[in-house]
């Protein structure tokens, strides 16, 4: 559900997927016989580059910081600053930022100077000079500095809106990914669904009825599960405010607290083992130790 990958694909084929994962983690979920059929439209460029395993991960479309493709600029695109991070920032949700690295912290005094108040944030590639092509758009909404309370260790704490998402087309300085010597500056273009204008409402009242049984199976097992009202605050259209990409935040969260839940367990088990063989390592060592005896030191000869 990551924003850098499957762009242009219908919400009803990004949430089936989604109930697809919950329901995997649920156990014992029925699937329906029938999901609903939809068909994604994807650029010829793209179709090239997807179909390039040197140029693909996963779904996601990478683009090459040094990239030489000769494109003439267009009207609608727009420089903006390029903030690489790592996980998963939907449009139309909230996100607050930590800001130490001296590159970033001048991303921000720029953004304030300018009054432009917008950064592009793009996921970089795990092993390569790679960014994912399509990113979204943080707004600046709040700004406190804390360098007096950290030490300086911490400049900025951040509070953004995530307006849209966007394509790079070209990147400005690539030089400034490896130098750090300042951040990164792209020209980008608006990146917008095409199937926005399209009747899907039995796809997504369908979607959102087998969440809404999800939900139920789940709190009849126990543990984690989705609140069986979700459908009152999130649900599978295309609304700016509690459409697909809340929807998305949900299962982000969901998915989170589960990973967290397991990273817990795990640290736990881990601390037993480990007591059980230290009180076993314990144990031979007092075997292997004859005991003290106090008449030894009086008898004749004795130390």
């Amino acid at each position: 559900l990551n924003p850098s990958m499957a762009p242009r694909a219908r919400p009803c084929v990004l949430l089936a997927a989604a109930v697809l994962l919950a329901a995997v983690h649920s156990g014992n979920f029925l699937l329906p016989a029938r999901w609903p059929r939809c068909s994604s439209s994807i650029p010829l460029r793209s179709r090239a580059s997807r179909a390039d395993e040197d140029n693909a991960q996963g779904s996601v479309w990478w683009m090459a910081l040094n990239s030489s493709e000769a494109l003439e600029a267009e009207d609608r695109w727009v420089e903006l600053p390029v903030f690489p991070l790592s996980g998963a920032y939907f449009p139309f949700s909230e996100m607050e930022l930590s800001i130490f690295e001296p590159r970033y912290r001048q991303l921000y005094n720029d953004i304030l100077v300018s009054g432009g108040r917008r950064f592009v944030v793009v996921a970089p590639h795990p092993e390569e000079e790679r960014v994912a092509e399509v990113g979204v758009v943080f707004y600046l909404d709040e700004l406190t500095d804390v360098s007096e309370e950290s030490g300086d260790e911490v400049k900025y704490i951040c509070n953004h809106r995530i307006i849209e998402r966007v394509r790079l087309r070209r990147i400005l300085n690539p030089s400034a990914w490896k130098d750090a010597s300042t951040y990164l500056r792209a020209e980008v273009e608006p990146f917008e669904d095409d199937d926005l204008l399209e009747d899907a409402k039995e796809q997504q009242e369908e979607v959102m009825a087998l969440l809404t049984r999800l939900a139920s199976r789940q709190e009849e097992m126990g543990g984690p599960h989705f609140e069986s009202h979700i459908s009152d605050y999130a649900n599978a259209s295309c609304a700016e405010q509690g459409g697909l990409w809340t929807l998305a935040d949900v299962f982000a969260e969901y998915f989170e607290f589960l990973q967290s839940e397991k990273e817990q367990n795990l640290d736990i088990d881990i601390e037993q083992v480990y007591r059980k063989y230290n009180l076993e390592d314990q144990d031979d060592d007092n075997a292997g130790t004859a005991p003290f005896d106090e008449d030894v030191k009086d008898a004749p000869g004795g130390a």
